[in-house]
């Protein structure tokens, strides 16, 4: 997958978390939590592109196994972030409801998403 449509297809991902939580604020009150919903978009961005850089370094790697490895790190780091994005948030804001997780959760969604596609393309072309 070249960069210039990594690029897009972050865009396009950025976009539809956006749209989602329009979408899910006309329904339940998660308009309060737009601060979470951006947290989660620049941190899955930054998440994404590295993976993206270091993935494509990977399939030039004489290291086999080196992509695994990328895959397996990637899971972890975004498990362990994604608890602790939370529980700060928690902390900090002391949200009154429970409706707070589903923007994140559906940015948390559509990014593995796209990450599993373009991991795929990647791993296709080498």
């Amino acid at each position: 997958m070249r960069a210039i449509k990594f690029r897009r297809q972050i865009l396009y991902s950025i976009l539809l978390s956006l749209l989602c939580f329009t979408l899910m604020s006309t329904v339940l009150d998660t308009f309060y939590y737009y601060d979470l919903l951006l947290i989660s978009i620049a941190f899955f961005t930054c998440v994404s592109t590295g993976i993206f850089f270091f993935s494509r370094k990977a399939t030039t790697s004489k290291d086999k196994n080196f992509f695994l490895y990328i895959i397996i790190v990637n899971v972890l780091i975004k498990i362990l972030s994604a608890f602790i994005i939370i529980i700060i948030y928690i902390k900090m804001r002391e949200p009154s409801d429970k409706v707070f997780i589903l923007p994140f959760l559906t940015t948390y969604l559509i990014f593995t998403i796209f990450e599993t596609y373009f991991l795929s393309k990647v791993a296709e072309s080498s």
